[in-house]
């Protein structure tokens, strides 16, 4: 699957990873479908 990785200052770039795998009953997979940027997170 394809996932945004954060490697560095001005190094943001889509990786392959592996699909996520429930390890403990109280786990949970949560998918973010879309985000918003505020004056702040610029």
């Amino acid at each position: 699957m394809k996932a945004v990785g954060f490697h560095g200052v001005g190094d943001i770039r889509v990786d392959d990873v592996p699909e996520p795998q429930l390890q403990a009953p109280t786990d949970s997979i949560v998918r973010v479908t879309s985000k918003v940027l505020t004056q702040v997170e610029r």
